[in-house]
C-alpha cells in the first residue's frame, strides 16, 4: 500500500501570521500602486520612524519636576460660600529645560475651580438658616485647571485628579474694626495715635454658618500695622482689612479703610506731649514787647502799650518819688 502524504496544520502562531498577512496585503497593494515597487517599505519606515520619535522625544524634551500646588475653589454666581477642600493641595508635573525651570517662579503656581451653579447646587428660594445637612461635591482636578505656568513648561499630570469640595450658602453681615495698630516710633520718640473715620461702615461676605459664629463672639477684624517710624508731621493713609483665616470671611467691603494718623513729639523733658502742627505761644509773662523773652528783650525806649502800659502806670503811681536833695 502506498503511504499517502498528510499535511501539517499550521498552529496558533502560524494561523496569526497568515491572518496579518491577509491583513496587510491590500494595504501593500495600495502602497505599491500609490508610491512604486517599493511603496510598502516607504510607508514602513515612516511608521517606525514615528514610533521611535514617540519613545525618544519625551527623554529629550527636559526634565520633570512636581511641585505642591494650592486648590482654590471659585464658584459662579455669587451664592456659594466655600468651607473646605480635601485635600487643600495637588502634585503638578511639569516637563522642560532646566534653564526655564531657573526662571520659574513655583510661588506663582496655583490650581483654580470654577464650579457652576449645576455642579454645586444651591437652591435660590430655600432658607439658608434651615438647611442643616452638609453640602458636598466632587469636582474633577485636570491640566487645564493649572494657571500661573511658564509658556516653555508643559503640564503632564495633576494628582489626584478630583478634589472634594464643602460649600454653605452665601451670607453678609456688618462688621466692626479693631483699633489700628502702628509700627516703629515718630521722631524725637513721640507718639502716634491713630483714627478710623466715625461713619465707617464694613460688610462681610461668606458662610451662613460661620459667620453666624464670628457674630456671636463679637470679634473685630484687625487691619494691616501703620507705619510711623521717623514721622514728624501728622498725615492720612488707608490700610488693608485683613479676617482671620478661620473666620469664614471671603471677602470683606471695603477691603481697604482710611486712617487718620496724628503724631504728638515730646517737646521737653517736662512739658508734655504737644502736636507739632499746633504753634507754641508764649504768655505775657515770658515774652517782651518784641516777641522775645523777659531776661533777653532789650530795651526799646518806646512806651509800652496795652496790658503793659497798664501795669506800667500802676507800677509808678504806687512808687513815691524820690526826696529832693536839700538847697545848700
Amino acid at each position: 500500500m502506498e503511504t499517502q502524504n498528510e499535511t501539517a496544520r499550521p498552529g496558533p502562531f502560524g494561523r496569526l501570521l497568515s491572518l496579518a498577512g491577509r491583513c496587510v496585503r491590500p494595504f501593500e497593494r495600495v502602497a505599491r500602486r500609490c508610491l512604486g515597487p517599493n511603496g510598502d517599505l516607504k510607508v514602513l519606515a515612516v511608521l517606525g520612524a514615528a514610533v521611535v520619535y514617540g519613545f525618544v522625544e519625551p527623554l529629550s524634551a527636559g526634565i520633570e519636576r512636581t511641585f505642591s500646588v494650592p486648590v482654590r475653589v471659585l464658584p459662579e454666581g455669587g451664592m456659594t460660600a466655600v468651607l473646605g477642600v480635601n485635600p487643600a493641595v495637588v502634585s503638578v508635573t511639569l516637563r522642560g529645560d532646566a534653564e526655564d525651570f531657573t526662571a520659574f517662579d513655583a510661588d506663582a503656581l496655583r490650581v483654580e475651580l470654577h464650579p457652576s451653579t449645576n455642579q454645586l447646587a444651591i437652591v435660590p428660594d430655600v432658607d439658608p438658616q434651615s438647611v442643616t445637612n452638609e453640602l458636598s461635591a466632587v469636582l474633577d482636578v485636570g491640566p487645564q485647571d493649572v494657571a500661573g505656568v511658564l509658556d516653555k513648561l508643559r503640564i503632564v499630570s495633576a494628582s489626584p485628579s478630583s478634589v472634594k469640595v464643602e460649600y454653605d450658602y452665601m451670607s453678609k453681615m456688618p462688621v466692626y474694626l479693631a483699633k489700628p495698630r502702628t509700627a516703629g516710633i515718630p521722631v524725637q520718640e513721640g507718639t502716634a495715635v491713630a483714627s478710623f473715620p466715625a461713619n465707617l461702615s464694613l460688610t462681610a461676605f461668606g458662610s451662613v454658618k460661620k459667620l453666624s459664629a464670628f457674630g456671636a463672639k463679637r470679634i473685630l477684624l484687625p487691619t494691616d500695622p501703620i507705619d510711623v517710624e521717623g514721622k514728624t508731621e501728622s498725615f492720612d493713609t488707608t490700610v488693608a482689612v485683613r479676617p482671620p483665616e478661620d473666620s469664614g470671611i471671603e471677602r470683606v467691603e471695603p477691603a481697604e479703610v482710611p486712617v487718620h494718623v496724628e503724631i504728638l513729639i515730646r517737646a521737653a523733658a517736662d512739658a508734655g506731649d504737644i502736636d507739632v502742627a499746633t504753634p507754641v505761644l508764649l504768655t505775657p509773662e515770658d515774652a517782651g514787647p518784641s516777641g522775645k523773652s523777659a531776661e533777653d528783650a532789650e530795651p526799646s525806649g518806646e512806651e509800652p502799650v496795652g496790658e503793659f502800659a497798664a501795669e506800667k502806670t500802676a507800677e509808678t503811681e504806687e512808687t513815691p518819688p524820690p526826696p529832693a536833695d536839700p538847697q545848700p
